[in-house]
This record gives C-alpha cells, sequence and structure tokens, in this order.
C-alpha cells in the first residue's frame, strides 16, 4: 500500500461516521462538526495512520503532547470484528480523531453491519447506549441550566450530560474513583486498587458523595464552574445533586 500524503481531506467513509457521531440537533456537537470541515488531516498521531491530526493549516504536528479529552465515542460492531471511533476535545485549533478497528480491514466496504451505539445521542430517562439498561441520574442545576451525572453500571461508563448543549462529556473511571474514595475516606487496598468494583457496589454511594467527588474531579479536570451552596446560616454544604425523580 503506498504511503499516504497529507495534508488530504476526510475520506467520504470518515466523514458519514463523524456526522453520526455528531448529531446536528445537539448544539455543541454540531459546533464541532463545523469545526471539523474546515480542517485537513495534516498527519497521524502516535497511533499510527488510524490516528488523525486535523487542523485548518499546515503545522507542526505534535505527537508527544497529551491528549486531550474525550469529545465523543461510538462503537459499530460487523459480522467478523468492529470499529471505535474518538474525536478529542478541540485545542488550539487541532482536532485528534481515532478511527480503530478490530478483526475487519479498515479500508473495507463490504463487511456487514450488525449494530452501532454512541453516546452523543442519550438524554435524561433514555436506557444506556450499549447494553439498553436503566442508569442512575444524579441531577443539578447551574445558572438555571440542567446537568445530569450519569452511571450506567452495565455500560460501565460515567458522563455528564450538559441540557444546554446537550453534550455527554464521558469521564475517567480511574480519576474520578480516586475522588470517591478519597470523599468517602476509604483506605482499605482491596477497594482503592480495584476501580471497576465502582461500578458494581455504586449503590453504596449517597448522591452528596457523588457530588462531592464530582466537584473535585471538575476542578482538575473539566473545569466547569460550579456553585458554591452552604445551609442557610452556615455550617454542612449543601448536597447540591439529587437524584433525577423522573421529571
Amino acid at each position: 500500500m503506498p504511503d499516504i500524503q497529507y495534508p488530504r481531506l476526510l475520506s467520504g467513509q470518515e466523514k458519514t461516521k463523524l456526522r453520526w457521531l455528531l448529531p446536528e440537533d445537539a448544539p455543541g456537537y454540531e459546533r464541532c462538526w463545523k469545526s471539523i470541515q474546515k480542517k485537513m488531516v495534516i498527519g497521524e498521531g502516535r497511533w499510527g495512520k488510524n490516528d488523525l491530526l486535523l487542523a485548518s493549516d499546515q503545522r507542526c504536528v505534535d505527537t508527544y503532547g497529551s491528549m486531550t479529552r474525550v469529545f465523543a465515542f461510538g462503537l459499530i460492531e460487523y459480522e467478523h470484528g468492529y470499529q471505535t471511533i474518538t474525536i478529542h476535545e478541540e485545542v488550539e485549533d487541532s482536532i485528534e480523531i481515532q478511527f480503530h478497528t478490530y478483526g475487519i480491514s479498515p479500508e473495507t466496504n463490504h463487511v456487514r453491519e450488525l449494530r452501532r451505539y454512541c453516546y452523543s445521542y442519550w438524554k435524561p430517562g433514555q436506557p444506556s447506549p450499549r447494553s439498553g439498561s436503566a442508569s442512575k441520574e444524579v441531577r443539578f442545576n447551574l445558572n438555571d441550566v440542567s446537568h445530569v451525572l450519569v452511571i450506567s453500571c452495565e455500560d460501565e461508563r460515567i458522563w455528564l450530560h450538559q441540557a444546554e448543549t446537550a453534550v455527554n462529556h464521558l469521564i475517567p473511571l480511574t480519576q474520578f474513583y480516586n475522588d470517591i474514595m478519597r470523599q468517602c475516606s476509604i483506605r482499605d487496598p482491596e477497594t482503592v486498587l480495584k476501580p471497576k468494583r465502582f461500578f458494581s457496589e455504586a449503590a453504596r454511594y449517597s448522591d452528596a458523595d457523588l457530588g462531592a467527588a464530582f466537584r473535585a474531579y471538575n476542578s482538575r479536570a473539566l473545569r466547569l464552574v460550579l456553585p458554591e451552596i452552604s445551609y442557610p446560616g452556615g455550617g454542612a454544604k449543601n448536597p447540591w445533586f439529587r437524584r433525577m425523580l423522573g421529571q
């Protein structure tokens, strides 16, 4: 196979999959799609030809910098394998996109698709995208805009839904788990060193504990502007998260 020349345009197949991953009726995802349309593939990331670096000009390709947070993720399952598609958050006019395939050739157009799912279409009250199961939803308001922290034990995923942008921010388990361990003062190595236990034991954590853990995670990574809320007259902080009651 000849070497790929850069810069290049996204292929039609790549565009079709990215359009699916970025729904046009969600303002946050639509902004990302419009930004991608203005860019070209200028090179490859650290994972090779299926790790694309996009920018609007031919800049120096930095393959050693840390990856930005995941902005959108989806999976397409085929008869003999599957493909994952990951879009990272834009930084300094550049976007990293990964198309990783397993068991099939990434170039083939003749494989039968069995199903697909992504987290971009999820709305409060809906089942989890991968397993179709119920999720734990914890809601809070920020500047009169609804946000929902979602924990899907069957999908083994955590994400934050922002009503204003309709974006679902995927939250890394390990970082969030470290914060919940600190919040609950858990030091037992059998628990602390096994983040996957979070999904089998999620019911043990209160909404207030989850809220405090998210606030700690947010201060380092997501950086939403969160209000400080206290009980009237001072004292302990109000558990500003509350369980969504289906309204």
